[in-house]
């Protein structure tokens, strides 16, 4: 049944054609594509791309993650083009609220319609420093979550003959070093501190962990911040028999689900562990670290490598970890807390904000808002763009051509071509819920704020 003028199109301006930017978009363009709206995935750091046509809507994973991205919102504002934007990083404490809400944004004004909240808790502690237009934030849940209750995994983990495998997702370590200055202003000497004097309890932790358990498979993935280096938690023994390293080949979703434990310092990884249904800690147990990270504490949490093997053993003897079941109530409460909603349909809420202007009748479109010398700049970016994704081995050019490479619209399709299928079912079998909560919820949350 369609359900608006099929010449409708909703632009998307992203970094990558994978990741998790499109884990939280591509339920959102499954769902337009359904109602046949044409949806055009373009290149952030390439805007003659995206300035090739004028969109009924914008929508961005995130509007302030970086320059780019709030560039663009400022671009969509002047040039009366709607934009609705997520947030990447929705659980946070309130000491971290200013940087999650404003970013690169420093002119600390929203020049997007909406942007959208994880969770009430979330709303609640950035309203408490927002002093803008009154309904610019609301509150959708994450989307980007939703996969864990849509998606099944495509990738094979070879085991390499290997019964047990441990994942462990790596932490910023080298990002931390380089940007010492920047995260101590938005934090404090005091956090970063602390958080660097973690990278050698990890890397402790991990190298008693590899050579005591020469039977279990190891598999670190590096944290995307720190450039395809080794992750420094394993750092010095790199090599063993036992441990294997992998970076943006293998996505964090396929690692987890080819895992049967999962371990990270202090990472958003450990709830996605959890709601995949494995058992997981922390290494990060210091109260400033889970000020920050909360969500570890859904968790085991441990720096104490006899205490950790003590639950690797008990896992694999017996199948759970006593001390891990007994913070089931724990999780769920930091489910609502953290994510808002984990039924898979957090999507559809954010769309059900949107649907005045999917459903709606075609209006005037925005144009363009872009003088001549900005118009130069960006065309000189363009330039730069096909040079370097044709010259990727000229020195100059090496660095930007790893960029560019990030996106890829052959491997945007083929992940299409493997997820809708999934999406199908999910919505065959939920596709009451779904009609309802796009029709409602919107509305039932705007009347509750």
């Amino acid at each position: 049944m369609k359900l608006s003028d099929p010449q409708k199109t909703v632009l998307f301006s992203e970094w990558r054609t994978e990741g998790r930017e499109l884990d939280m978009l591509l339920p959102v363009i499954y769902f337009l594509e359904r109602r046949e709206i044409a949806c055009s995935y373009t290149p952030i750091l390439d805007l003659w791309e995206v300035l090739r046509n004028v969109p009924d809507l914008a929508i961005l994973s995130g509007g302030i993650g970086c320059i780019e991205s709030f560039q663009f919102s400022k671009l969509c504002h002047r040039s009366g083009i709607d934009l609705f934007t997520m947030i990447t990083e929705g659980s946070f404490s309130p000491s971290q609220a200013d940087s999650m809400l404003w970013g690169w944004n420093k002119d600390r004004i929203l020049y997007e319609n909406s942007t959208f909240m994880w969770s009430e808790n979330s709303y609640d502690i950035v309203k408490e420093i927002y002093e803008g237009p009154k309904g610019k934030i609301k509150v959708s849940g994450s989307p980007g979550h939703d996969k864990y209750k849509i998606y099944k995994p495509l990738m094979r983990l070879d085991r390499m003959n290997f019964k047990k495998v441990i994942g462990i997702g790596g932490n910023a370590f080298e990002y931390l070093k380089a940007h010492s200055k920047e995260i101590i202003r938005v934090t404090s000497q005091q956090y970063y501190d602390i958080c660097a004097s973690y990278e050698k309890i990890s890397n402790s932790i991990m190298k008693k962990l590899v050579k005591q358990n020469p039977d279990i498979l190891f598999i670190i993935k590096s944290h995307p911040a720190d450039n395809l280096m080794v992750p420094l938690e394993v750092a010095g023994f790199e090599n063993e028999h036992n441990l294997r390293i992998v970076h943006d080949d293998f996505p964090i979703f396929e690692l987890i689900a080819n895992s049967d434990f999962w371990l990270s310092f202090a990472s958003s990884t450990t709830l996605e562990a959890w709601l995949m249904g494995k058992p997981c800690l922390s290494f990060g147990t210091r109260k400033e670290i889970l000020e920050h990270t909360y969500v570890s504490t859904g968790g085991l949490l441990s720096e104490d490598a006899d205490q950790i093997q003590c639950y690797i053993d008990e896992y694999f003897s017996t199948g759970k970890i006593v001390d891990f079941e007994n913070k089931a109530d724990i999780r769920r409460r930091l489910a609502h807390d953290l994510i808002g909603f984990d039924d898979g349909l957090n999507h559809v809420r954010f769309l059900s904000f949107l649907r005045p202007l999917i459903e709606g009748a075609p209006g005037q479109k925005g144009r363009w808002d872009l003088g001549w010398i900005e118009k130069a700049k960006l065309y000189v970016k363009h330039l730069r763009a096909l040079a370097a994704k044709r010259k990727k081995t000229w020195p100059l050019l090496r660095q930007h051509a790893k960029i560019y490479e990030m996106f890829n619209l052959d491997k945007l399709n083929e992940i299409k071509k493997c997820r809708y299928p999934q999406l199908d079912a999910f919505y065959a079998e939920h596709s009451d819920r779904i009609e309802h909560l796009y029709r409602s919820y919107a509305d039932e949350w705007n009347r509750s704020h």
